[in-house]
């Protein structure tokens, strides 16, 4: 469920990410979303951590770290596919060196939590709304 304006709850579908033929990812992402990753990177290193996260005006992917005041564009989110309870997607930064994220996420819960791999499985991700 989403909040809506005047205070009531809109059950979210996967159909409410197409609009006029396209996927509109952020229809899927309402709001800001914690982001929870653990895993290895490209260059071999063990990673872990959280950031929060909104997608905008359909495929832009804004984060903002812990240490962070406010929230940067760092990825745009191409080759968008949906397939029954699967939403795939390439994260592709958009500052500095250019990295590519490919990421197969699980509706665990529409509109309030999602979890999968990037990076081919290297990398397990959990999204969990958090407003």
């Amino acid at each position: 469920m989403v909040g809506r304006p005047d205070g009531g709850t809109k059950t979210l579908y996967i159909n409410d990410a197409i609009v006029q033929n396209r996927i509109i990812l952020s229809n899927l992402f309402p709001g800001t979303w914690n982001l929870s990753y653990s895993g290895v990177d490209s260059q071999g290193a063990d990673i872990q951590g959280q950031e929060e996260v909104e997608i905008k005006e359909g495929y832009k992917y804004f984060a903002k770290s812990p240490s962070e005041t406010t929230f940067t564009h760092r990825f745009n989110l191409e080759d968008i596919q949906i397939n029954n309870r699967e939403i795939i997607f390439t994260k592709i930064s958009v500052e500095g060196e250019k990295r590519v994220a490919p990421s197969v996420l699980q509706v665990m819960k529409m509109g309030q939590s999602y979890e999968g791999i990037e990076m081919g499985g290297s990398i397990k991700v959990y999204y969990s709304k958090v407003n």
